[in-house]
């Protein structure tokens, strides 16, 4: 289970996402960009680094980090380039970063300051796990509980009035578009892979990096 201090801001902002979603219908932002694929964009020499406090040094984007267990997992893109990191924390170690006081306005520092030294054990450049477009193509007919049996899983948003979920398949978040009725309102959805169980997918394309810390 993953410790409270998964990535607040992170996790903050993908809850304002989703409200707003609901309440206006606005349209998925995909800033991201990209169709799936290795893209065209220099990768990082990624055994260049070290420490956790190597990572937080690199001027990235989308940058999210979580703990579960004893490990911290830290991702970030850069361009079309999608990276995360593995390091170990001792039990103190995540205690101390578990118990920093959010009200406090350096509380980034604090955090920085307890994950930088940590040691980085195992390194993965995700980007070729991205799914084609080929392959979302095959999604097309496929029913929600077709796509959760599959291993896909609840994003950080959707658009009700248009029926486009944002669902997370490994470290990766897509627009899935159904076709359908939905039993109920957008109010009333509790959990989303339950309420599109029966929609059937219309379209799938990439949208952004999703819970990229959950390491598989």
């Amino acid at each position: 289970m993953k410790s409270k201090k998964t990535m607040s801001l992170l996790m903050s902002m993908m809850l304002v996402i989703t409200l707003v979603l609901m309440t206006t219908g606005c349209a998925a932002n995909q800033g991201d960009g990209g169709s799936g694929g290795s893209g065209g964009g220099d990768a990082l020499d990624i055994d260049s680094f070290k420490t956790i406090g190597d990572l937080i040094a690199v001027e990235s984007e989308n940058t999210q980090w979580g703990t579960s267990d004893n490990t911290l997992v830290y991702a970030f893109s850069m361009g079309d380039q999608y990276y995360r990191f593995k390091a170990n924390m001792t039990q103190e170690e995540k205690d101390a970063l578990f118990n920093v006081d959010y009200s406090n306005e350096d509380y980034q520092k604090l955090e920085n300051d307890i994950i930088s030294p940590l040691e980085i054990v195992e390194r993965e450049n995700m980007t070729d796990r991205i799914l084609s477009q080929e392959e979302l193509d095959k999604l097309v007919g496929k029913t929600g509980k077709e796509l959760a049996d599959a291993g896909w899983n609840e994003g950080y948003g959707f658009n009700a009035s248009e029926l486009e979920f944002w669902l997370d398949y490994g470290p990766f978040c897509y627009a899935v578009k159904f076709e359908g009725e939905l039993s109920g309102s957008a109010e009333d959805i509790v959990d989303v892979m339950e309420a599109i169980q029966d929609l059937t997918v219309k379209s799938a394309s990439f949208l952004s990096m999703g819970d990229a810390t959950s390491w598989e």
